[in-house]
């Protein structure tokens, strides 16, 4: 599995979606939210472009722009959503086959 597999997979164990849901082109908060996690996770996790996470996700690289910015309000003003994202990340950290970006 490749990095953007495994949060892919990971995200969607966490929230409780389907891989088809995830990367459908539904706009619910259901689905919506946990895209922008692992969006977010990718900018975060990987040295992937936000052109290369938007192909991967079959979304434009704008989309992943937006997604990060949300995900990371969202992070400030909840903070039962910033500790869930927070074990995510971790989790999805231990998972991962190579070396991780710097963190920001």
């Amino acid at each position: 599995m490749t990095p953007l597999d495994i949060i892919r997979a990971e995200t969607c164990k966490e929230f409780g979606v389907s891989k088809d849901v995830l990367m459908s082109e539904r706009r619910s908060p259901t689905v919506a939210r946990p895209r922008m996690v692992a969006m977010w996770l990718a900018e975060c996790l990987t040295r992937h472009s936000q052109p290369q996470i938007g192909l991967f996700f079959q979304k434009d690289r704008t989309t992943v722009g937006y997604a990060t910015h949300r995900v990371n309000q969202l992070r400030l003003m909840d903070h039962g959503f910033r500790a869930r994202t927070d074990e995510l990340r971790m989790r999805v950290e231990g998972m991962m086959p190579e070396p991780l970006a710097p963190a920001e």
